[in-house]
């Protein structure tokens, strides 16, 4: 459930039933065969394996290759949804016939679409306050990395020793209660990270419905069928807006989440895109 309180976005998790997807698969085959397939992938946990810091995580070749290979089918599209910024996500998977969904959202590029929200100066100059805030702490908490990417802000602490990351989490929520009471930003945490935004309604689901509504990306009168797969927090927003207009998957089973289905890990990614692309190369 998708709620806002004041100008802060909130995610309410409650269960949801999931399958397992490949356990669905003979059924879900025959819509895949008769709709043009949308394909939203998430970058980090989904296509490539949680690294310690963002920086080393990387995409395997195998995987690379059928992105490259689903990008000139034309009854595929695929799209990366991450909160990487624009530059670092392409840069990380490096095609380009495929849609570029950076920033949670805030800044698109691909074929035929260039997209980038609007982002206030002083919401840039309040991500710079937060992060100069955490950076003063950082002998205290070392292994923090800030990302400061403009349009939004990541702070990652995996690499925070354990038995201070509860004292860095309380130090956080104290650096961002001033700003949020005020409503000049939102705070969503994922794993092991806090991902502050501008007081703009706009995410990663908005983003993917945005996209949906733009037709001209398939060339015949197919209906499209989207799919939309992640493994974080910020991933629920596309699964709660989605969910009457697309096929969600988890990475990673979770009680508490949205999707519809769950896939085990990155490797099942990579045979599910695998079997996607065998499926509609057989229709060209």
């Amino acid at each position: 459930m998708l709620e806002k309180k004041g100008r802060e976005r909130i995610v309410i998790m409650r269960y949801v039933k999931k399958k397992y997807f490949f356990s669905d698969w003979s059924k879900l085959r025959d819509i895949f065969t008769q709709n043009n397939l949308f394909l939203f992938l998430d970058f980090d946990g989904t296509l490539a394996p949680i690294a310690d810091t963002p920086g080393k995580a990387k995409i395997d070749s195998s995987i690379k290759k059928l992105l490259r290979q689903l990008s000139f089918l034309k009854n595929c599209r695929v799209a990366i949804v991450s909160g990487r910024s624009l530059k670092d996500i392409k840069q990380k998977v490096g095609l380009q016939k495929i849609i570029y969904v950076g920033n949670h959202g805030f800044e698109i590029d691909g074929p035929k679409i260039n997209f980038k929200k609007k982002v206030s100066l002083k919401s840039k100059k309040i991500f710079k306050c937060i992060a100069k805030a955490v950076k003063i702490r950082h002998q205290d908490f070392p292994g923090i990395v800030i990302q400061d990417k403009e349009m939004t802000l990541s702070i990652h602490y995996r690499l925070v020793e354990k038995k201070k990351v509860r004292f860095f989490e309380a130090f956080f929520k104290k650096v961002v209660a001033f700003y949020l009471k005020k409503g000049e930003i939102i705070v969503n945490p994922g794993k092991k990270v806090y991902e502050v935004y501008p007081p703009i309604f706009w995410h990663k689901g908005k983003a993917v419905s945005w996209l949906l509504r733009k037709t001209r990306f398939f060339q015949n009168k197919r209906k499209i069928r989207a799919i939309y797969i992640g493994d974080d927090e910020t991933d629920e927003n596309a699964f709660v807006s989605l969910k009457s207009r697309a096929l969600t998957i988890r990475v990673g089973l979770k009680k508490s989440s949205y999707a519809r289905y769950y896939l085990h890990n990155v490797n099942d990614v990579r045979i599910f895109l695998e079997r996607i692309f065998l499926l509609k190369r057989g229709q060209q």
